[in-house]
């Protein structure tokens, strides 16, 4: 993932989901991880999966980044991983990030 750009369909997914302007949308990315419609939605799921906890532990997502997909602004790199933390955790469950991608990319 390079600084100047987020992969997708992890910038949609963010841009969808997370924007301020659509509060309740997050409640439909629940839906949406938890019940993928198709097996095209389900890959997509896995791909954003995996790019999420990348970012995440990576720290490859910038709060500039992050502000321009979602209109959310972070006054730190820490407080906009914090929040990816939490909506991994709501998304995921109790599987930190590290874990997923050890126990999926050995």
């Amino acid at each position: 993932m390079s600084k100047s750009a987020i992969d997708q369909p992890l910038a949609e997914f963010l841009k969808t989901y997370c924007n301020v302007d659509a509060p309740k949308a997050l409640n439909d990315l629940k839906t949406y991880v938890a019940n993928p419609p198709t097996e095209e939605g389900a890959r997509r799921v896995d791909q954003f999966r995996s790019q999420l906890a990348a970012a995440i532990v990576s720290n490859n997502v910038t709060p500039k980044q992050y502000e321009l997909l979602t209109g959310e602004d972070f006054d730190s790199l820490s407080d906009l991983k914090e929040w990816l933390n939490q909506l991994w955790r709501e998304l995921f469950g109790d599987q930190s990030p590290r874990e997923y991608m050890r126990s999926n990319y050995k």
